[in-house]
């Protein structure tokens, strides 16, 4: 679940090549918040790194702090590609 999340995730325009580790939505977002790395972490979870949103291009961190937001891997919610079903392509 995890792989086939951070595949969509990774990945949100056609031109985009998979597994882009500093890749940002910068501007994408409605609310102005961005998301980082392979999992797009959103900046909102700036705390989860003391503030240094850099550290989310760093793909241990970036897949550490999925772990810890998706209660174990138990829930995918935070997640906009499990919510609207993009992740099943990577199944």
């Amino acid at each position: 679940m995890a792989f086939a999340i951070c595949m969509a995730e990774a990945k949100k325009t056609p031109d985009q090549p998979y597994g882009v580790t500093r890749w940002n939505n910068a501007g994408l977002n409605g609310d102005g918040s961005v998301d980082y790395g392979l999992m797009q972490i959103n900046s909102i979870h700036a705390d989860m790194v003391g503030g240094n949103l850099d550290l989310l291009y760093d793909p241990e961190v970036n897949i550490k702090i999925a772990y810890s937001l998706s209660k174990g891997g138990t829930d995918w919610t935070p997640w906009s590609s499990y919510n609207n079903g993009k992740y099943r392509e990577h199944l």
